[in-house]
């Protein structure tokens, strides 16, 4: 059909904005164009967009219309009378075409106003920019998976992007690694597991380029302020990521020891990548805390999973040459402007490796020496990551507020945005994070169009709000049964992501939790609780979470930062943290539970450690019923060591128990909800 044929879309909108109901012709020449490679990829999604348009305005009860339909999209086989099983797994509760599709028109329904608008408006510049930008975001178009093929897909991301020679880390000494990484495979629908399994079959390291967007949604993109490659499948709500993939500029891997004048935390030296041996502790401990999870709650977890890492063999240059990894750090003529500088930082930083003990044992003397321990020591790697967000709650709050938009536009267009473009980023955001979505009446600037957005919307953002905190105090709750900690970074606000998915036959909105690098679950490397260290990594979890002081300085926490993307009054905010703190600890009972009779999770601890935790409870719930004046001192020191001997436990571990509970007493005094298995009984 002539009308489809056009370069940039146009005739496309043009041609839909002239039906007022379903066309089988133009719908159909909609799919054709939608699935032909030859077309340009931007048209191709301006042709799904106008697709799914036609589908909302089909007549759900025409089933001699639909079913040639569902065929062509693939979701019903040639010739079958029901829908694919791996309909399923991407969300949908029935295999029966009629239900099926009525499941799809409300998934659909989601970008309704959008073509309303475009339908109402249809002289209206605005309307249609709106369309378009929302046809470039092919995660957000539920029918581009039946238009971009999973090998074009793969194609496209490779274009976007640059690799160099990797090794594969095989984990062939974890089957708990593997396993979960197949476990959460396993929840991937057929058409993400293709994707997935492309990437992970190009053996390679992955870098950004000049052709890597940083625009939210996008097919592939590299946040402003990230290094690391967010991918998002087309028609799909779930998300890979891969892990430090360089720096931008000249450089994208380096060497820092110290900023502002303090040295930097030993982790963070290596500049642009990931230590592999960090990457590796990510990888076992999340993979444990995903089994445990698992099989206590029946359901997975709220987090992101390794699926592979890999070493990094070889590094580009920006002029497109490829150096291999030893040689970047020592041939100034391969690292280019800058190497005296980072060499200077790999000394101080090596000097500093073994004043922490971090590895290193001496600073070698030879440059060459010197090279060979800092690669040892910070062995640049990177991973593959499944059900990750890259809207993370940091992010979020800043793009809702006052001036989101004009730095997001400033960050990656380069200037700032008209109304409309504001008014459609803010659309894309609250999409994000609310199950459902009204766009208001449009305001004349961002911060009240947001503000109407809440208003119109408020129900969605409780419940979400709530939704979310009471998911939170799942995992956190589970956390402390297990004795674990993350030291704050699992749960900090950067590292906290929200999104949208298509699940059970509804949208919803989920809490997602990243970056695994300090998470601790003793599993069988202990054979009993030492709160010692343990309890100053749960206090750095608690303050990140509920907000507070961290060597002075003051943290706001994740729960006040979704309050202030959520905007809810102060019942609802009162509501959010009862939930939080009743699922926290429902989730430690339960955990407790299975610790003490779930064979299959008492059989990833060692029977000494089992046996022997629930005397931390006890003794911390002797502490608080105490008022700790010197005569209660004593007296609850007395009452301690009888608990702690009737679990055989020697007088090294009394006086470790007495010593943190003393050192943190305050957060043990109010945190009631901490380490309380009657459930404030």
């Amino acid at each position: 059909m002539e009308h489809v044929r056009d370069r940039d879309g146009s005739a496309i909108v043009a041609a839909l904005i002239e039906r007022r109901g379903y066309d089988r012709e133009f719908a159909h020449a909609l799919l054709d164009l939608s699935q032909n490679r030859a077309a340009d990829w931007p048209v191709r999604g301006v042709a799904v967009l106008a697709l799914e348009s036609q589908l909302l305005a089909l007549d759900p009860t025409a089933m001699h219309e639909i079913g040639p339909l569902l065929m062509r999209l693939g979701f019903v086989p040639s010739g079958g009378t029901a829908c694919r099983s791996d309909v399923l797994k991407q969300g949908y509760t029935s295999t029966e075409p009629a239900a099926f599709f009525h499941q799809l028109v409300s998934r659909l329904s989601r970008l309704a106003p959008v073509h309303r608008n475009l339908r109402s408006s249809a002289t209206a510049s605005d309307a249609i920019a709106r369309f378009r930008q929302l046809a470039s975001q092919e995660c957000l178009l539920a029918l581009a998976r039946a238009a971009f093929g999973p090998d074009e897909v793969f194609t496209e991301i490779l274009r976007r992007v640059r690799v160099t020679s990797a090794e594969i880390e095989r984990f062939e000494d974890n089957a708990q690694v593997i396993g979960e990484a197949r476990a959460a495979i396993a929840l991937l629908p057929e058409y993400e597991a293709d994707i997935l399994a492309r990437l992970l079959g190009e053996v390679r390291s992955w870098w950004f380029s000049a052709a890597t967007p940083a625009k939210h949604n996008a097919l592939v993109s590299c946040p402003v302020g990230t290094c690391a490659l967010i991918i998002r499948p087309p028609g799909s709500t779930f998300e890979f990521e891969i892990k430090r993939i360089g720096m931008r500029g000249s450089r994208a891997l380096t060497v820092l020891y110290e900023r502002g004048g303090e040295p930097i935390p030993p982790s963070h030296r290596l500049q642009g990548g990931a230590s592999l041996s960090i990457l590796q502790w990510e990888a076992r401990n999340s993979a444990l805390l995903s089994r445990l999870y698992r099989g206590i709650h029946h359901e997975a977890p709220p987090m992101s999973h390794v699926a592979q890492l890999r070493k990094v063999t070889s590094v580009p240059r920006s002029d497109g040459a490829t150096v291999p990894l030893h040689d970047w750090f020592e041939r100034p003529e391969a690292f280019g402007e800058g190497f005296q500088a980072m060499r200077r930082a790999m000394t101080q930083s090596l000097h500093g490796f073994v004043r922490e003990r971090y590895v290193l044992s001496s600073v070698p003397r030879l440059p060459t020496a010197r090279t060979r321990a800092f690669l040892r020591a910070q062995t640049p790697a990177q991973c593959t990551l499944i059900g990750t967000s890259a809207l993370r709650l940091d992010t979020a709050a800043a793009w809702l507020g006052g001036s989101g938009a004009d730095s997001y536009f400033s960050a990656v267009h380069g200037r700032g945005p008209t109304q409309a473009e504001a008014c459609g980023f803010a659309d894309a955001i609250l999409m994000d994070i609310l199950d459902s979505y009204q766009p208001p009446a449009a305001p004349d600037h961002y911060a009240a169009y947001v503000s109407a957005a809440f208003a119109r919307n408020r129900e969605a953002a409780d419940r979400a709000y709530v939704g979310v905190l009471t998911s939170l105090g799942r995992m956190w709750g589970t956390l402390l049964g297990l004795r674990g900690y993350t030291e704050g970074e699992s749960f900090v606000a950067r590292n906290v992501g929200l999104r949208a998915v298509w699940a059970d036959g509804a949208w919803s909105v989920r809490i997602i939790f990243m970056d695994h690098e300090l998470t601790n679950v003793i599993g069988r490397r202990m054979r009993h609780f030492h709160p010692k260290a343990a309890l100053q990594g749960v206090h750095k979890d608690w303050v990140h979470i509920v907000g507070g002081h961290l060597g002075g300085v003051p943290r706001n926490g994740t729960v006040a930062t979704l309050a202030a993307i959520y905007r809810p009054d102060t019942a609802v905010r009162a509501l959010g943290h009862d939930r939080m703190i009743e699922e926290l600890r429902r989730s430690y009972r339960l955990t407790l539970a299975h610790l003490r009779d779930d064979a299959g999770i008492r059989s990833q601890f060692r029977k000494t450690f089992v046996n022997s935790a629930p005397a931390w409870d006890a003794v911390v719930g002797l502490y608080r019923a105490s008022r700790v004046g010197a005569r209660q001192r004593t007296a609850w020191k007395g009452q301690m060591r009888r608990v702690m001997a009737a679990y055989e436990l020697d007088d090294q571990l009394v006086r470790e128990y007495q010593r943190a509970i003393h050192r943190h007493r305050r957060m043990l005094r109010h945190a009631p909800y901490l380490f309380d298995p009657d459930g404030g009984a």
